[in-house]
């Protein structure tokens, strides 16, 4: 069942199952909480395990025009449900989340798992994307001018899902229809929030002293 936290602007939907020591989840910024299902009913078994849905995703509602960080939404999240240490998981952006609150919460941390992050202070470019990527990101900005979501979806299914050197709908079934309920909503959502910046990490992951694990795979 659906659970809310209610912090300042918004109210965060999230699961809290399992017991143990607390695992938390941050999904990515093509997807919600409930791309971690899978892996929620395998560590339920042996951990405590919390996922959330970020602002302008999922089940979470939150007011326009109020401005917020996402540290602080995840740290609020934490003393909301007692927990005072955890190993964050992020994938994408919410590994770029997880780095973020290493960074500034060292001693909330126990580990992290960072699976195809992103980082903070990192830009892509034409110019770092490979072949295969280049014309489906042209492709994707260019219907996102033109207003056309459902393409836009595709498109991001095609790069993020099938992966940009596969072919398209390597992934279908079931994923192919949640990746795209998924991020059908965040596209649909209105970007009535201001995200604060948190500072550069480029030159700040030294300082990151907790087990790490990266996972990147060829796809």
């Amino acid at each position: 069942m659906t659970r809310f936290f209610r912090r300042d602007s918004a109210d965060l939907a999230y699961d809290d199952e399992g017991h143990g020591n607390p695992l938390v989840l941050l999904h990515a910024g093509v997807a919600d909480r409930r791309g971690w299902r899978s892996q929620i009913d395998h560590f339920r078994a042996t951990n405590r395990v919390v996922a959330y849905d970020r602002r302008g995703y999922g089940e979470t509602r939150a007011e326009q025009g109020a401005a917020y960080s996402q540290v602080d939404d995840l740290v609020g999240l934490l003393d909301e449900l007692q927990i005072e240490r955890c190993v964050l998981v992020g994938n994408s952006q919410g590994g770029r989340i997880a780095v973020d609150c290493a960074r500034a919460h060292p001693t909330r941390i126990a580990g992290l798992v960072l699976i195809a992050t992103a980082i903070s202070g990192i830009s892509v470019g034409e110019d770092d994307l490979d072949r295969e990527e280049l014309p489906i990101f042209v492709a994707i900005d260019e219907a996102d001018e033109r207003g056309y979501m459902d393409e836009v979806n595709r498109l991001e299914a095609r790069l993020w899902l099938d992966g940009p050197c596969a072919p398209e709908g390597r992934v279908g079934g079931i994923e192919r229809g949640l990746f795209l309920e998924m991020n059908g909503i965040a596209l649909a959502h209105p970007d009535s929030q201001d995200e604060q910046e948190p500072p550069s990490a480029v030159n700040d992951l030294r300082r990151i002293a907790v087990p790490t694990l990266v996972l990147c795979g060829d796809l």
